[in-house]
């Protein structure tokens, strides 16, 4: 004898909920990034970028729209970089306005806002 089941069994909710929750990570990531930036406006700021599934290597790209603009149910790998050639030394701490990073801080904080 086995168990008959009286109601279809969906993930539809679980997926949907996943999917949310993946696309908010990532939106709060680039916005904590631009945030955190050491300058209030400037080509550093402007130059924060989201490339999906493979790295940028430009200096500008596209924003929040290629994340809303991902398939349903799909998780590619979402990078959010600046390719200015002095962008590493921020992360580094060569900032007095940022002198603990941006990228980590930005990635730490999304991480906390997880609910």
């Amino acid at each position: 004898m086995g168990i008959k089941w009286n109601k279809k069994l969906s993930i539809e909710p679980i997926a949907d909920k996943i999917d949310a929750t993946y696309r908010k990570f990532a939106i709060d990531c680039y916005n904590n990034v631009i945030a955190l930036s050491p300058v209030r406006k400037g080509r550093y700021k402007n130059a924060h970028h989201i490339s999906i599934g493979s790295p940028s290597y430009a200096e500008t790209g596209g924003g929040i729209e290629l994340i809303l603009g991902i398939p349903k149910h799909t998780y590619p790998l979402i990078y959010i970089q600046n390719n200015l050639p002095y962008a590493l030394r921020l992360e580094h701490g060569w900032s007095q306005q940022a002198p603990t990073g941006v990228y980590g801080n930005a990635f730490n904080s999304a991480l906390g806002n997880l609910s």
